[in-house]
This record gives C-alpha cells, structure tokens and sequence, in this order.
C-alpha cells in the first residue's frame, strides 16, 4: 500500500475510532525499495499489527502475534483470559529462543534471497516467451509483473489451473501478476510457458469479445 494511502487510512482511524488492523508481512521481502513504514508504526493508536510464523518457519508452527498499542493493550489484558490457549508451550518457548538469538534475521534473509532469485529466473524465462510484452519483478521480490495491452479474459489462466490477479493501471495499462514463491525451481520454465500460453490465449478471447461488441 502506497505510504499516501497509508496515511490516509490512519487519519481515518483517528477521525472515526475505527480499528485496523494490519497484515503487512511482505514488507520483510522488499529488495528493490525502501520498505513503507507500516500503519502500526504510522497510526494514531488505534491499530492492530498482526502476523504469524507459519510462512517464515513450518508451516506446522500455528503461533500468531499480536503488537498493541499502551490503550489497545490494556483492553485486551482485561478479557485474555476468556481466550482459548491452543499454541503448543513448549513450541513457544523455543520459538522465544529462536528469536531472542537473532535467529528470524537470518531466516528471513535467506528466504527473501531464495524468493529474489525464483523471481528473477522467472521473469527471464517469461520476457523470453513473451517477447512482445513488457516483464518485470514487482518491488516486493516476490512476484512478476506483466503488462498487457488489453485486461485479459480470466478463463484461461484458470483452465490451466494458474493462479494470479490483474491490475489495471489509471494509465490505461493491464498488469498481469504472477508469484513464483510456491512452485519448485525445476518447474519455473514450464510455469513460464503455461503463463505465456494462457496468456496470449486470454487476449486472443478478449480481442474477440472486443470485436464482437463493436459488432
């Protein structure tokens, strides 16, 4: 989320008493850009900063957090009780040690390197069977961005069992966006080509419900 929009939505917390509450966990990833300060760090008070270890660690370790502010705290301290504890202590007291030892730096380092590097494969791979498209890594490192000339029929992409979202831009451009992070890096080449395949397809359909509106 933009840093304007960002601030935005924090003055409207603090106008209304609205609560947010924040997911902001690929900011740990950027590599490209300087990481947006999140609303938490922004925020008038009123907002709930929360996150997980599952994608970081294993995704087994079913601990969650929770980071209040002073007033916020204070509420939740009066009703904790009434929550069901059902993160493991022992898992707990290892994960405080994992992180106390600087240990969740050098994870995220190593995976943020892992991720930059898929992306970077695929979107070599897509710029070379898609060469009239423009291909490029999003900031965040972990996905791919390809822009399109006209917005896509979703079908195909889900035909072929791809999965991804499409923007389009107030410019008048379509990004087609695509995340390498869950496919192994022996299959990047075939992802690449099913994108590439799917997508000249959805645009071939597009012309065609285009022309046939005009008709």
């Amino acid at each position: 989320m933009p840093i304007q929009r960002r601030l935005e939505l924090c003055a409207h917390s603090a106008d209304t008493g609205a609560v947010v509450i924040e997911d902001d966990f690929e900011n740990d990833f950027l590599y490209s850009s300087t990481p947006t300060p999140s609303l938490y760090a922004l925020g008038s008070g009123n907002v709930v900063y929360m996150g997980a270890f599952s994608a970081l660690l294993l995704p087994g370790i079913r601990i969650s957090f929770m980071v209040l502010s002073p007033a916020l705290a204070a509420a939740y301290h009066q009703m904790k009780d009434t929550f069901a504890q059902t993160a493991s202590k022992t898992e707990q007291i290892a994960l405080c040690a994992y992180l106390r030892d600087g240990n969740m730096k050098s994870r995220t380092k190593k995976i943020r390197r892992l991720y930059t590097g898929k992306a970077k494969t695929l979107c070599a791979l897509l710029a070379k069977a898609l060469p009239d498209h423009p291909v490029r890594v999003g900031e965040n490192g972990l996905q791919v961005q390809i822009e399109t000339p006209m917005l896509p029929d979703s079908a195909p992409f889900e035909q072929a069992g791809l999965a991804l979202y499409i923007v389009k831009e107030k410019s008048g451009k379509n990004i087609v966006v695509v995340s390498p992070s869950a496919v192994p890096a022996d299959r990047l080449e075939e992802a690449a080509l099913a994108v590439a395949a799917a997508l000249y397809k959805a645009e071939e359909a597009a012309k065609a419900k285009q022309s046939k509106d005009i008709y």
